[in-house]
Protein backbone atom coordinates (compact mmCIF):
# COMPACT_ATOMS: atom_id res chain seq x y z
CA UNK A 1 0.00 0.00 0.00
CA UNK A 2 1.14 3.53 -0.74
CA UNK A 3 0.59 6.73 1.18
CA UNK A 4 0.90 10.21 -0.23
CA UNK A 5 3.79 12.11 1.41
CA UNK A 6 1.46 15.06 2.03
CA UNK A 7 -0.58 12.86 4.36
CA UNK A 8 2.45 11.78 6.40
CA UNK A 9 4.07 15.22 6.72
CA UNK A 10 1.70 16.57 9.43
CA UNK A 11 2.70 13.70 11.73
CA UNK A 12 6.48 14.27 11.43
CA UNK A 13 8.13 17.02 13.46
CA UNK A 14 10.79 19.42 12.21
CA UNK A 15 13.72 17.61 13.82
CA UNK A 16 13.86 14.74 11.38
CA UNK A 17 15.52 11.46 12.12
CA UNK A 18 14.69 7.85 11.32
CA UNK A 19 12.92 7.26 14.63
CA UNK A 20 10.61 10.27 14.23
CA UNK A 21 9.97 9.39 10.59
CA UNK A 22 8.95 5.88 11.67
CA UNK A 23 6.67 7.29 14.36
CA UNK A 24 5.07 9.63 11.84
CA UNK A 25 4.53 6.78 9.39
CA UNK A 26 2.96 4.61 12.09
CA UNK A 27 0.63 7.42 13.12
CA UNK A 28 -0.34 8.13 9.53
CA UNK A 29 -0.84 4.42 8.83
CA UNK A 30 -3.28 4.22 11.73
CA UNK A 31 -5.40 6.85 9.93
CA UNK A 32 -5.42 4.66 6.78
CA UNK A 33 -5.76 7.17 3.97
CA UNK A 34 -4.06 5.18 1.25
CA UNK A 35 -3.35 6.13 -2.34
CA UNK A 36 -4.44 3.53 -4.90
CA UNK A 37 -1.63 1.99 -6.94
CA UNK A 38 -1.97 3.02 -10.57
CA UNK A 39 -1.98 0.41 -13.30
CA UNK A 40 0.48 0.58 -16.19
CA UNK A 41 -2.31 1.87 -18.45
CA UNK A 42 -3.18 4.66 -16.01
CA UNK A 43 0.48 5.65 -15.69
CA UNK A 44 0.86 5.71 -19.48
CA UNK A 45 -2.26 7.88 -19.86
CA UNK A 46 -1.00 10.31 -17.20
CA UNK A 47 2.40 10.45 -18.87
CA UNK A 48 0.85 11.24 -22.25
CA UNK A 49 -1.37 13.90 -20.70
CA UNK A 50 1.64 15.48 -19.01
CA UNK A 51 3.63 15.48 -22.25
CA UNK A 52 0.68 16.99 -24.12
CA UNK A 53 0.27 19.73 -21.50
CA UNK A 54 3.98 20.50 -21.74
CA UNK A 55 3.83 20.72 -25.53
CA UNK A 56 0.82 23.04 -25.40
CA UNK A 57 2.60 25.28 -22.88
CA UNK A 58 5.71 25.35 -25.07
CA UNK A 59 3.62 26.19 -28.16
CA UNK A 60 1.96 29.07 -26.30
CA UNK A 61 5.35 30.31 -25.12
CA UNK A 62 6.75 30.25 -28.66
CA UNK A 63 3.65 31.97 -30.07
CA UNK A 64 3.96 34.76 -27.51
CA UNK A 65 7.69 35.11 -28.21
CA UNK A 66 7.11 35.41 -31.96
CA UNK A 67 4.27 37.87 -31.38
CA UNK A 68 6.52 39.98 -29.16
CA UNK A 69 9.35 40.04 -31.70
CA UNK A 70 6.93 40.83 -34.54
CA UNK A 71 5.47 43.73 -32.52
CA UNK A 72 8.91 45.35 -32.46
CA UNK A 73 8.78 45.68 -36.26
CA UNK A 74 5.18 46.82 -36.42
Amino acid sequence: KLMAPQLVKPYVSRNKNDWRDAEGLCEAMSRQRFVPVKSAEQQAALMLTGIRDGLIARRTQLTNTIRGHAAEFG
